[in-house]
């Protein structure tokens, strides 16, 4: 017998090391999709929405920032190609902004993924 907390406490970690796995390889469109899995998961299971958007917040920015900070730690050149693609870009050379919009890239994919799944799940489901 599993607690609730265990059931919100898997799929947000597993989710998230999909999410860090994928961005490794490029994959960023993976916080969407594991939007569109947590949403449907926790519509089906007839969780509340705010855990489906807790829980895909979480796993995308935890998946996104685990790989950036481990390629810095690794000695990429994260923050120089960030401070790079800002300038280029026409904004303020700051490693900080392309870094905070890159995580926030990730969380609107999540949200995104969340809210497809949980409107597609309550519309496709019959009424009592």
């Amino acid at each position: 017998m599993t607690t609730p907390h265990l059931r919100t406490l898997l799929p947000a970690l597993l989710a998230t090391v999909v999410i860090a796995l994928g961005s490794l390889w490029s994959l960023w469109y993976l916080p969407f999709l594991c939007g569109l899995a947590l949403g449907t998961t926790t519509a089906l299971r007839g969780q509340r929405a705010r855990t489906a958007v807790l829980t895909a917040t979480t796993a995308a920015l935890a998946g996104w920032a685990a790989p950036l900070l481990w390629r810095a730690a690794t000695g990429e050149a994260v923050a120089g190609t960030a401070r790079t693609l800002a300038a280029l870009a026409g904004l303020p050379a700051l490693a900080s902004l392309m870094i905070t919009a890159t995580l926030l890239i990730s969380l609107l994919q999540a949200l995104l993924g969340v809210w497809l799944a949980r409107t597609t799940t309550a519309t496709l489901r019959p009424t009592p």
